[in-house]
């Protein structure tokens, strides 16, 4: 519960790094965007995913203001990340041509569950995880669609 009144209503957090099981008031999913914390909601608006402001549907305008790409590089070099997965997201290579296709086609044919695919980040460490261990087999429980599996290889 975010605020604690009494509803019905069970989602999960639209945070991408999230998706924690909820329960949530109407006012509450309209206050935090259907996140569950305000560090998720911040998230959400740093991404520029928040709701859109105006009203007409065809206003794309993100509710806070966001900085062009050009002046982002235009700022000094000291970077401030608000959360880690920001952080790792900027110092980490882009994910292999394979993982991007099986998350690709696992938003497309099961969009309720795109949400349980391991994604880049934990997809790095299990690599980097896996690279490390002497044995050289691995054994994984719990298959999806094989992200993490693929993350092995």
């Amino acid at each position: 519960y975010t605020c604690g009144a009494k509803t019905h209503l069970i989602t999960n957090c639209k945070n991408s790094n999230c998706h924690r099981r909820m329960v949530q008031c109407e006012h509450c999913q309209d206050a935090f965007y259907g996140t569950c914390s305000e560090g998720c909601k911040t998230r959400i608006v740093n991404e520029g995913l928040g709701p859109k402001v105006g009203k007409s549907s065809s206003d794309k305008s993100p509710l806070f203001a966001t900085i062009p790409e050009e002046e982002k590089k235009e700022e000094s070099e000291d970077v401030t990340y608000s959360t880690l997965d920001d952080y790792s997201s900027a110092h980490s290579t882009e994910a292999a041509p394979l993982l991007r296709e099986i998350e690709t086609n696992t938003a497309a044919f099961l969009p309720s569950g795109a949400h349980m695919v391991s994604g880049s980040m934990q997809g790095s460490l299990l690599s980097m995880l896996a690279s490390t261990s002497r044995e050289g087999r691995i054994l994984e429980i719990g298959t999806f669609t094989g992200y993490a599996t693929a993350c092995f290889l």
